[in-house]
């Protein structure tokens, strides 16, 4: 009852504050230049809902980020955008090679399958990428990122349960001459940053091509004190862009792109918590470890390839009527190793993640716009595999294959009404139709065991071969073999699912300019099967996910437009949540059948003076499973993992002076997150390690601005506090936490230079 109190106060008070004309002074209308020459808040033209509208004028719960903020706020890798966007929480189980994204306490939570996609769907031009393999190496040369929050079931692709974020490049714009950037760095660990990127117009106004790069190599910040081998968790990755434009009338407008990058840093270390309660007699204290060393023979790399194309047409049939496309392939190949017990014994807990994956992406949709009437409407396929081979090596003498391949199909029809009556009323109505298939095939397994650990193969080079003749032991858990040496897979498995999702909603727009909007939506994601089943489980399958949000919202400009204030408050009925339960060695997908999301979102951007631009969020998050049994225990009323109560982020951007043709910047920037949880279990049945503190971090750069060149200098974590973005229980079947920590403090310079 508190909680729906607190919730109700939080929904008259956003009511109260966009209808009040004292705060909402009226900027006389002016338009985004006039407003920057004013001293106000610049204006931000985002395409959140598919087409371009005012940040303060669309009716939904979305940050953008420009270049100018990605710059200043350091923003350089997927991680750094949990201090930036409310609600959005960022951790990973491999390091940055492949991010988790939980927004609104809704994420992929503590699975850590191959096959499984994230519910907060992620997309780079509006393009939809199924594998979290390609999720990381997006940020380098970005007009802006998105993130919207809440379900997004009926402009965006799949999977968009959590929200959405889209990855925004940086595009020809066809004006005479040639420009660009190139931009060199240098930090800690030894860490070398390149980006550069050259735009060309090869017919003005009718064809040009936009070419970027992004390079960058560091150290391990966990210093690894096994002899010869690397430090854990270094960063190496190159990446890069084509982009060619084509505007051969005034009427049609096309979009060719090609990207491609790799990695090949060392694997996350692996932070072994041993409590003594476990079957694991190794602790750290024996080789006086510090929080950021680890002792780990064949520490293991996480190597990942991508590559992709992507051809958008727009075609206007008409002033007001536009035909518009989006076709899309990308492939992307991992082979993330490590072991994985943070120990010196070879063989303890040793893995090999192997995955191909491919995706295709068709969408066909019909765009008007009107005085007061827009109307989206369009039909989307989509189509991904992956082939899986993981490989496992376990005490020493037990080693593990498993095979799978999947595909899946997603077709939708889908539209989308948005009328103002009037001056003041407006609303939205959208309606999704998807039905999807998932195909579960090729499927075996087995287990070769060895009789003694001093004449047990290398884990790296043993071809497991199901017949090995030296082998003690070997048992198909799945499949079977023949005495010819004739693997027979499992039975396929084929399971189907549809759902009609949509979106309701209204806003009223004051005569000051506030805005107020209320919105009913639902998401839906497709439902899974299992990703481990090497020791012998069944390949479950878990029924589609859906997300009912009632949220309402306020955004408003204040002080003759030297501030905009945004708030949303909302209510989410969570069902059959996707996650993972640990049983001994094996993980297992579950589907937690009801939760309860509640929060309070605050964003304030002021500018009083035309030199200093501040900025404060503040969120606040229940987000408790209704009902939920793992493992006998009862967890109801339980947090749901990486979903911290509250998030507070605060930070500036101070123009100190002047100092020949540039100008000196400070951006600091602080936030506080605190206690959130990595396990369903929260503190119950020995979890209580697997969480990660309230805390505060605290960034900041300080840069030379000129015309053309810019000095900047940046750290972050300055106050370099230790704890951890990850955390698996591990202690049924090895008798420890696997804990994976967040990076220490780093600083550098950089420098980039216009033409």
């Amino acid at each position: 009852m508190t909680a729906f109190r607190v919730f109700s106060a939080a929904l008259l008070g956003a009511t109260a504050l966009a209808s009040t004309p004292a705060w909402a002074q009226d900027s006389g209308g002016e338009t985004p230049a006039e407003t920057e020459a004013s001293g106000g808040i610049v204006d931000i033209v985002v395409t959140a809902q598919r087409r371009s509208e005012s940040l303060m004028k669309v009716p939904v719960a979305v940050s953008a980020l420009n270049t100018e903020d990605l710059t200043r706020q350091g923003i350089t890798s997927s991680f750094d955008l949990s201090g930036s966007v409310p609600s959005l929480q960022v951790t990973s189980a491999f390091g940055e090679a492949q991010p988790n994204f939980t927004m609104r306490g809704i994420g992929v939570g503590n699975e850590y399958g191959a096959n499984q996609v994230s519910p907060v769907g992620v997309y780079t031009d509006d393009n939809y990428l199924s594998a979290r393999t390609m999720h990381g190496l997006q940020l380098y040369d970005l007009e802006r990122v998105e993130a919207l929050r809440g379900p997004q079931g009926t402009l965006y692709g799949r999977n968009t349960t959590g929200g959405a974020i889209n990855f925004i490049s940086n595009k020809p714009n066809l004006e005479p001459g040639a420009r660009g950037y190139v931009e060199a760095g240098y930090g800690r660990f030894n860490e070398v940053r390149g980006q550069g990127a050259i735009e060309g117009t090869l017919i003005d106004d009718v064809l040009g091509f936009r070419a970027a790069v992004n390079y960058v190599e560091a150290d391990g910040y966990v210093k690894n004190i096994f002899p010869g081998q690397p430090d854990a968790n270094s960063k190496d990755s190159i990446a890069g862009r084509l982009i060619i434009r084509a505007r051969p009338s005034e009427k049609l407008d096309m979009m060719l792109k090609f990207t491609g990058s790799k990695g090949k840093p060392t694997q996350a270390a692996a932070f072994h918590r041993n409590d003594g309660t476990g079957t694991s007699t190794y602790f750290r204290s024996n080789d006086n470890l510090s929080f950021f060393e680890t002792n780990q023979p064949d520490l293991g790399f996480n190597d990942v390839k991508n590559a992709g194309v992507q051809f958008n047409i727009n075609y206007e049939l008409t002033d007001s009527l536009s035909l518009q496309t989006l076709t899309a392939y990308d492939w992307s190949k991992q082979a993330l190793s490590q072991e994985g017990s943070g120990t010196p014994v070879v063989g303890f807990l040793q893995t090999n993640y192997g995955d191909v994956y491919k995706q295709f992406n068709q969408e066909v949709k019909l765009a008007y716009s009107g005085d007061s009437t827009n109307v989206q409407a369009g039909v989307y396929y989509g189509w991904d595999s992956i082939n899986n081979v993981d490989k496992y090596r376990l005490v020493s003498t037990l080693y593990f294959y498993q095979h799978y391949r999947q595909e899946r199909n997603s077709y939708a029809a889908f539209a989308q009404l948005d009328q103002d009556i009037g001056d003041h009323f407006g609303f939205t109505l959208g309606v999704r139709y998807t039905k999807d298939s998932n195909h579960h095939y090729d499927a075996y397994s087995f287990l070769t065991a060895f009789a003694d650990p001093t004449t047990s193969p290398a884990f790296g080079t043993y071809d497991f071969d199901p017949t090995d003749p030296d082998a003690a032991a070997i048992t198909f858990t799945h499949g079977s073999i023949s005495p010819t040496g004739v693997i027979t897979p499992e039975a396929s498995k084929r399971r189907k699912s549809s759902r009609v999702t949509g979106k309701v909603g209204i806003d009223y727009t004051f005569d000051s300019g506030s805005m107020l909007y209320a919105n009913y939506s639902r998401g839906y994601r497709a439902g899974s099967f299992a990703s481990q089943f090497y020791g012998g489980n069944p390949i479950d399958f878990v029924p589609p996910e859906q997300v009912d949000a009632y949220e309402i919202g306020a955004k408003t400009r204040l002080f003759d437009g030297m501030a905009t204030f945004t708030t949303a408050a909302f209510l989410t009925k969570y069902k059959n949540q996707q996650l993972n339960e640990v049983i001994g060695t094996t993980g297992f997908i579950r589907s937690a059948p009801g939760s309860t999301i509640k929060g309070v979102e605050a964003e304030l951007n002021i500018r009083p003076v035309s030199s200093l631009t501040a900025n404060l969020s503040v969120t606040w998050l229940d987000a408790t499973y209704d009902k939920l049994t793992l493992s006998g225990v009862n967890l109801d009323g339980n947090n749901l993992p990486n979903a911290p109560t509250w998030t507070i982020n605060a930070g500036a951007d101070w123009t100190i002076g002047s100092i020949g043709s540039g100008e000196v910047v400070f951006s600091p920037n602080l936030v506080y997150t605190s206690k959130q949880f990595f396990s369903p279990f929260n503190n119950e049945a020995g979890n209580q390690f697997l969480n990660s503190p309230g805390h505060v971090l605290a960034d900041a750069t300080l840069g030379w601005e000129g015309e053309q060149l810019s000095v900047r200098l940046w750290a972050t974590n300055i106050f370099n506090k230790k704890y951890f973005m990850y955390g698996l229980n591990l202690r049924d079947a090895f008798g420890y936490d696997y804990l994976l920590h967040a990076p220490p403090r780093m600083y550098g310079v950089t420098a980039r230079y216009k033409f």
